[in-house]
């Protein structure tokens, strides 16, 4: 099966439909496909249980396809309800530490955002604590069973990394964020204020668990920025951005408000376009008008997709991930920061990208480093 053919596959499996009968031209599109590549891309994309749901009717469907698709679904349900069952002992004990905390993503889509808790599968937990407490909140989770698998302070402390990755008592890796983006060098184009996220927060009850989310409006946002800087290429999470779009709760004003407010107006456009056009995810049309900024802009991220169409591995570099990647407020921060993404060899920066994701898992630095990361978490400080 060509790129494009096997690409069209998962597509036509990822736009809604009924999820009891398979979607027009799969089955002959699967014929003759060769199992293992079609299950690969399909988790590469992070649609297997999409793909399972909408082929298993099929009579015609290839025996170790099925099988392969059909394990993958049912560890996919088995993983999400021990981290529903996870995050209600770290729910009670952030509670009685008096932190107050969000969880995004993850079980939120699952049980919230997608109409069954079996269409949206995922790995991390995602917990947003609020930064006056943080240092407080990873003491809590320590105390109580978690482990901390970062251990490079030093790095941490220096780079002001909006989050620390944990392991939960049974396993589950929870990503604790004090904001919602990662590293401070991509944070400063942004204004997204965490305080006001806090005050509109909802609270919802995920199948057990009743915890705090993002409102409807902050929730498309957020989806639609991570899609956006993480390069927009997997089809899960366009599909995020279909499925939290048609929450009756939005106020798309409201929305296109925050997102000028937040400066990520244009990198939300470019993650809605293309949630649209491969999805038909209901955003209105306006809404993206509202939100294109730079028309040159616009013209570059679309001329980067015909060089490098959406049928590309989507955790390959190409030059549509890093020109989508690169949209930030304005033309010149775009330009700016696409040509330092652009700069240097390709295999050079992902093995650079590499290295410094070990590093975080290296010990290195002391105490005094974890101490004063927490201090300026606590206090707002920029990078050390």
């Amino acid at each position: 099966m060509r790129p494009p053919d096997l690409f069209e596959l998962l597509r036509r499996s990822t736009i809604e439909h009924d999820w009891t009968a398979a979607p027009d031209g799969i089955e002959q599109m699967l014929a003759g496909a060769d199992p293992r590549t079609v299950g690969r891309a399909a988790a590469e994309h992070g649609v297997a249980n999409l793909l399972y749901l909408s082929a298993r009717e099929l009579p015609t469907l290839d025996p170790e396809l099925r099988s392969l698709l059909a394990t993958v679904y049912h560890l996919n349900l088995t993983h999400h309800m021990k981290v529903i069952g996870e995050l209600a002992s770290l729910a009670a004990t952030l509670d009685a530490a008096g932190v107050p905390f969000m969880v995004v993503k993850g079980p939120v889509l699952s049980e919230l955002i997608y109409p069954r808790n079996d269409l949206r599968s995922y790995g991390d937990l995602d917990l947003v604590v609020d930064r006056r407490v943080f240092g407080d909140a990873i003491t809590a989770l320590l105390e109580s069973g978690c482990g901390m698998l970062d251990r490079n302070w030093r790095v941490i402390r220096r780079e002001m990394r909006g989050q620390v990755h944990m392991a939960a008592r049974f396993g589950t890796c929870a990503d604790v964020h004090w904001h919602l983006i990662n590293r401070a060098s991509v944070r400063g184009s942004f204004a997204i204020d965490m305080d006001e996220l806090f005050g509109r927060a909802r609270r919802v009850s995920l199948d057990g668990p009743d915890v705090l989310t993002l409102d409807p409006a902050d929730t498309l946002l957020q989806l639609a920025v991570h899609a956006g800087l993480s390069g927009g290429a997997k089809l899960a999470w366009l599909k995020d951005i279909d499925r939290a779009a048609t929450d009756p709760a939005l106020d798309w004003q409201q929305l296109v408000e925050r997102a000028r407010a937040w400066r990520v107006a244009e990198v939300a456009a470019v993650s809605f376009r293309r949630s649209a056009q491969l999805l038909d995810a209901p955003i209105p049309p306006q809404v993206m008008d509202a939100l294109s900024g730079s028309r040159v802009w616009v013209q570059i991220v679309r001329g980067s997709e015909r060089l490098s169409p959406p049928d590309r591995p989507p955790n390959q570099p190409s030059l549509s991930r890093a020109v989508v990647r690169a949209t930030r407020r304005g033309l010149g921060a775009s330009i700016t920061a696409l040509l330092a993404r652009l700069g240097g060899d390709v295999k050079a920066r992902v093995g650079h990208l590499l290295g410094r994701h070990r590093a975080i898992l290296a010990s290195a630095g002391d105490d005094a480093d974890r101490v004063a990361y927490f201090e300026a978490v606590q206090h707002g400080r920029r990078a050390a």
